[in-house]
């Protein structure tokens, strides 16, 4: 009798978290419907079946004739998959969410077009490989941001398409699409688009434009070419960048911005970052540039590159 009770208590336990889950996601979806703010949801709080049951919920919601409830219904499939541990529920939950490239608004599909690259590369199937590479002809509005998914998951198959665009639609792409294209095929390891990324960066000022807009994704394409110009700027004390602090006009070296976009991807390198902000784990910023300058020194040669 006794074992009877606790597996009804377990049974009724299970069923009131999945009917919470399901009318918190409802409370996100009405608050959606009504324009209004409501608190995150807190998806550790639930099971990986779970996480897996409310998917169909949310792509019923992701086909709503509301604007704001298929954003909100993305933004939730795309939380869900980030929370969850489980392969499975992960791809579930992203070939849902890519259906929102098909949207008529481009609000939606540039919504989860800019959130591609934060997907596992591993969770990419065939069939969601396939989707992307049908979406490079004709070029969608978010052409910058599928070639680099599309190098970001390694998929090969881009090369000879994208190669094509830049020699038969270059006077129609603008410039910053031509430039992510170079930067996905040297990602890929096209040795004459690395080449290329590596000259033009070389030719460029040090400032902010090139902090933000730039190095960027020469450190995404991980090839040691384009981080050795990186590297290369770490050395140099020129007072070209804004400060932090948004009220001073102070310029400052550009060395610090460059050590939080190399520091992740560098193997073994002895400042990290914050994975919440991208700052440096430092108190003093002076002496961890210092350091890295030293290490850099013993290792510029052979550091190694990490995913």
């Amino acid at each position: 009798m006794k074992n009877n009770i606790t597996l009804i208590i377990l049974l009724f336990s299970t069923l009131t978290q999945a009917q919470n889950l399901s009318q918190s996601i409802e409370q996100q979806i009405n608050s959606a419907r009504e324009k209004e703010n409501n608190t995150a949801l807190d998806w550790s709080s639930y099971s990986e079946e779970e996480k897996s049951e409310a998917i169909p919920d949310l792509q019923n919601y992701s086909q709503d004739s509301l604007l704001s409830v298929r954003l909100k219904s993305y933004d939730l499939l795309y939380q869900l998959s980030n929370s969850s541990q489980e392969r499975n529920t992960r791809q579930q939950s992203l070939q849902a969410f890519l259906q929102g490239l098909e949207d008529k608004e481009k609000a939606v599909a540039g919504f989860v077009a800019d959130r591609l690259r934060a997907f596992n590369a591993a969770d990419y199937n065939d069939d969601m490989r396939n989707q992307l590479l049908a979406k490079l002809n004709p070029r969608p509005f978010y052409y910058e941001e599928l070639v680099l998914t599309l190098a970001y998951i390694n998929e090969n198959r881009a090369i000879s398409p994208i190669i094509n665009h830049l020699r038969t639609q270059s006077a129609e792409l603008s410039q910053m699409e031509r430039w992510q294209a170079h930067i996905a095929l040297a990602r890929l390891g096209e040795q004459p688009a690395l080449d290329f990324i590596v000259r033009k960066a070389g030719e460029l000022p040090v400032n902010d434009d090139a902090i933000y807009d730039i190095y960027p994704t020469l450190a995404f394409t991980r090839q040691k070419e384009a981080v050795d110009v990186l590297v290369e700027q770490v050395f140099n004390d020129g007072q070209n960048c804004s400060s932090p602090d948004t009220d001073s006009s102070q310029k400052i070296t550009c060395a610090y911005r460059i050590l939080e976009l190399i520091a992740p991807i560098i193997k073994d390198f002895p400042i990290a970052v914050h994975t919440s902000t991208g700052d440096l784990d430092t108190d003093d910023y002076e002496q961890a540039l210092q350091q890295a300058r030293e290490w850099l020194r013993d290792n510029e040669n052979n550091y190694e590159l990490v995913d």
